[in-house]
């Protein structure tokens, strides 16, 4: 999760998806990585940016 943050505070939107569902995977119920990936995936849609939404 905090490579994430780190990745997506630095605009490398796609890896840090890539980084926050992989968090998911280890901790499903994870509420600020939850909060983070929709964060994400909101500038994702406003930059054009395809999400890997499930």
């Amino acid at each position: 999760m905090n490579l994430g943050a780190i990745l997506h505070l630095n605009g490398k939107l796609q890896e840090a998806e890539a980084n926050y569902l992989r968090a998911l995977e280890l901790k499903p119920d994870d509420i600020i990585t939850q909060s983070n990936l929709r964060k994400l995936w909101n500038i994702m849609e406003r930059q054009g940016l395809k999400a890997s939404r499930e």
